[in-house]
């Protein structure tokens, strides 16, 4: 047995004592709780920006698409409603890509993309989407958004309701939010 200069008894080929092997016991203990604390911190903010309602429904009133002969883009918007016949709540703009044809722009197919902007109040919701399903449904993917919205995902359907009062086309958004 072999004794430190500070009195504390030598153990085995590392040279320390008890003392040391308590000390660093207690640093990585420390260590752990401070991660585990840290890990707890984190989900909880997380989880107090995301939306606290599982589903939203909205309306919107499209406006007229915009698109340039020349190009296959298309851009829509309009007023996002709290019903068929609500107040607004917000404006929600489209932005769609598609193969350009002899024929000029196509209407949303498989080949095509678009981007969804659904701008609230209380945060703004982002989504995108492929071609149309065979009920005139169009599913879509909700892959983030901000403020109250941040960290958002999840998806969306958009379905057209038709005409409205002021003769321009209806629809509904209703978003689902993961987890």
């Amino acid at each position: 047995m072999t004794t430190g200069s500070n009195g504390t008894e030598l153990t085995g080929m590392t040279g320390l004592g008890r003392r040391s092997w308590l000390q660093r016991g207690l640093a990585l203990l420390t260590g752990a709780v401070a991660v585990g604390a840290g890990a707890e911190w984190a989900h909880h903010e997380t989880a107090s920006a995301a939306p606290r309602a599982a589903s939203l429904t909205l309306y919107g009133r499209r406006r007229p698409v915009a698109s340039r002969a020349a190009d296959a883009r298309q851009t829509t918007f309009g007023e996002l409603l709290d019903g068929p016949d609500g107040k607004p709540v917000g404006q929600f703009y489209s932005n769609s890509f598609g193969i350009d044809t002899p024929l000029g722009p196509q209407p949303m197919d498989v080949s095509s993309m678009e981007f969804q902007v659904l701008q609230l109040k209380d945060g703004t919701l982002f989504g995108m989407r492929g071609g149309d399903s065979a009920d005139g449904t169009r599913p879509c993917a909700l892959i983030g958004g901000t403020a109250r919205y941040a960290g958002a995902s999840g998806s969306y359907l958009e379905r057209s309701l038709g005409p409205s009062a002021q003769g321009r086309e209806m629809v509904e958004f209703v978003v689902t939010f993961a987890g």
